[in-house]
Order: C-alpha cells, then structure tokens, then sequence
C-alpha cells in the first residue's frame, strides 16, 4: 500500500485550517510524524482518506486516476534529484577513498 505523507501546511490547505491547527489534528488523531530532510514535519495519512488528498491536489476523479498520478511524480522525483546532484551519486571524497588508509 502507498503511504502518503503531507507537511502541516499541506494538510492545512485541505483540511481548510492553518498549519498549526493541522498539526493539532494529527497531534489529537495520532497519526505517525517525522522530520524529513527538508526539515518539515510530515504526517503519514490514514488510507481512508488518502484517496481524498490525492484527489485534493491533483485533482483526479477516480482511484485508478490516483494511482497513476502518484506513479508518474514517483518516476519523476529521481530525474529532479539526478538533476540537482549529478547522475544521482555524491562526489567522492578522496580523503575517504579505500586506498589512503
């Protein structure tokens, strides 16, 4: 099963509330959080209404419309990444290579 994880403004946006409200939400629903690397806090949705955001912001009309749309932005997060650090690997340190211990 997907999970869907949303920041606090996100879920603000569909909920219709500020994200401190949101983050009461979650806080009162215990739903899991974490501390992504962007440093915003994300909440992982529940199934039962993940249908529902997905639809919210992009705007689709069906499950299979969902499905799809959270396919095509999985596929196109590793180009955004490949683009921003190369071909997706991290300069190597020559300090930290194998053969200058």
């Amino acid at each position: 099963m997907p999970q869907i994880w949303v920041s606090y403004e996100e879920l603000g946006n569909f909920l219709g509330c500020d994200g401190h409200a949101a983050a009461s939400h979650v806080d009162a629903a215990c739903w899991p959080r974490r501390r992504c690397h962007d440093g915003l806090t994300r909440a992982k949705v529940p199934l039962d209404i993940a249908f529902d955001i997905v639809q919210f912001f992009f705007g689709v009309q069906t499950r299979r419309d969902a499905s799809n749309a959270l396919f095509d932005k999985q596929r196109e997060l590793p180009r955004a990444v490949q683009g921003e650090i190369g071909h997706g690997f991290p300069a190597a340190r020559k300090d930290r290579h194998w053969s200058n211990r």
